[in-house]
């Protein structure tokens, strides 16, 4: 590149850093641009709700510490592959709000491969039926989204921990939908996805957030709660 080819290059990457910056901006709630050390470059949006820093705050602070503690380990390993892919596949995340876990948010990502050590995060609130494809997510149970036995192991060893510390009390409670296994048997492949995809956005919905349920088998769960929930 010619020294008069370089100020028209570095004009048209601005161009497609701005247009690319106000796409993702239109389908999300917070926007951020980070370095190759996951430290905020450039932050816009509701960050000061679903955070407690004001835009300009969030700059030259790590993106990982602005995660919830309990799934900090998970989204900085599928992270760590971004480097290589120009697209970070959605994943389901919640922030470390103000006030604790933010409600589920859906995490993109994207490299611009002429920007090299810029990444670009944006975060929109998610629908409380809405279900990822949990294929790649060896935490999840792929039927239906929610938690495996030993990630909710993990999960509700740090809740627990953040709850007490915050002195507020949450309990444990195992259900038991007896005969499920026969009836699965006696569904089809279709009626029986569209059971599984049921029982997930039931749980979903009325714990709050899908990471405080647990699928341990065909009859067995796991939910985690405050004084509030109600089973019936």
């Amino acid at each position: 590149m010619t020294a008069q080819e370089k100020p028209e290059y570095m004009d048209n990457l601005k161009k497609e850093r701005d247009r690319f910056v106000a796409l993702a901006f239109c389908a999300a709630d917070v926007l951020f641009e980070v370095d190759d050390k996951w430290t905020v470059t450039y932050a816009a949006g509701a960050t000061k709700a679903l955070t407690d820093y004001e835009p300009h705050d969030a700059i030259g602070k790590s993106f990982l510490d602005l995660i919830y503690p309990a799934e900090k380990a998970y989204v900085a390993s599928r992270l760590e592959g971004l480097g290589t892919a120009n697209r970070l596949e959605p994943m389901m995340l919640r922030l470390a709000g103000p006030n604790g876990p933010t409600p589920r948010l859906m995490l993109t990502g994207y490299h611009l491969p002429d920007l090299p050590g810029s990444f670009f995060f944006a975060l929109r609130l998610a629908a409380k039926d809405e279900v990822l494809n949990n294929a790649d997510d060896p935490r999840r149970d792929k039927e239906t989204g929610l938690l495996n036995k030993q990630a909710f192991a993990e999960f509700t060893a740090e809740r627990i921990k953040a709850a007490q510390s915050d002195g507020k009390q949450l309990k444990l409670t195992m259900v038991r939908l007896n005969e499920m296994g026969n009836l699965r048997d006696r569904l089809d492949e279709e009626e029986d996805r569209d059971l599984q995809r049921t029982l997930g956005r039931a749980f979903a919905q009325d714990t709050g957030a899908s990471d405080a349920a647990a699928k341990f088998n065909d009859e067995n769960f796991g939910v985690l709660h405050d004084g509030n929930f109600d089973l019936a």
